[in-house]
């Protein structure tokens, strides 16, 4: 890194960081990498964490983009994105869940095996926003912005 022939390109980060937290055991750990993946594409020298994720995502698919399309589950963009970052933070600095996100049962609509609790919502919301940001560059060809 010290040379400069590591250029960082935001879209290669992202990329990268998804699939790995694909590989990863940990779900703490994948859920961290798929939101460093939005960081990626949404951070800027002055800007990132929350403050650039939140709006920026919100911007780029839609505040009021179904976590769930197709289904009748209330989750969207703007009523779980803060959560997320949230819960990212919480990990990121060794702490856990918070305890309020284990007790909100999910919406029965969601609700399984693997989707115990809200905490759970917000691990599929870490991909499903990882998702749409990824096919919007693909689709739109904005490949080059980013």
């Amino acid at each position: 890194m010290s040379t400069g022939q590591d250029s960082y390109i935001p879209i290669i980060m992202a990329t990268r960081l998804s699939e790995q937290a694909y590989l990863d055991f940990d779900p703490r750990l994948r859920l961290l990498k798929r939101v460093m993946a939005l960081e990626a594409l949404f951070s800027s020298d002055t800007t990132y964490g929350k403050n650039s994720v939140v709006p920026g995502v919100q911007q780029f698919i839609g505040s009021s983009t179904p976590i769930y399309p197709g289904g009748s589950a209330p989750y969207i963009v703007a009523t779980t994105i803060s959560d997320l970052l949230t819960l990212r933070n919480k990990f990121a600095h060794g702490d856990v869940v918070p305890p309020a996100f284990l007790t909100t049962p999910p919406d029965p609509s969601v609700s399984s095996t693997n989707v115990k609790s809200y905490a759970d919502v917000l691990r599929e919301v870490s991909t499903a926003l990882v998702r749409a940001c990824m096919l919007r560059i693909l689709r739109d060809g904005l490949v080059e912005t980013f």
